[in-house]
């Protein structure tokens, strides 16, 4: 995706014709469509940091899309929750700990780390 999306900003560059930019465009959401109900199917939360990590800027009029590309990263320690438990907060950093260390993959979520615990 993140090559779709390479493509299309140098055709758009490069004043490519319409036609051509458009139908690069449809592959781009192709491609999405399937990621999205790749994720949905496993039940794991979108990881939309890896897609849009190419540097180009996102491209979407929706601001809580463009809020949420920006909150994924995994070394933001300034994630801020107002009602988790001391408990909870605690869990959420030491997972992002655990995945910036390589103990567990960034594919299991907060939520699904903080659900174990408490299962456990």
């Amino acid at each position: 995706m993140r090559k779709y999306r390479q493509d299309i900003d140098l055709l758009k560059k490069g004043e490519a014709d319409a036609e051509t930019i458009e139908a690069k465009q449809i592959k781009y959401q192709t491609k999405y469509s399937q990621y999205k109900a790749f994720f949905d199917r496993m039940e794991l939360p979108m990881q939309r940091d890896r897609i849009y990590n190419d540097g180009l800027k996102v491209k979407s009029d929706n601001p809580i899309e463009k809020i949420f590309v920006s909150k994924t990263d995994i070394d933001n320690d300034s994630k801020t929750s107002y009602n988790n438990s001391p408990l909870e907060d605690k869990l959420r950093k030491q997972y992002r700990k655990d995945v910036k260390e390589g103990w567990i993959t960034a594919l299991f979520s907060e939520d699904q780390y903080v659900k174990l615990y408490y299962d456990l």
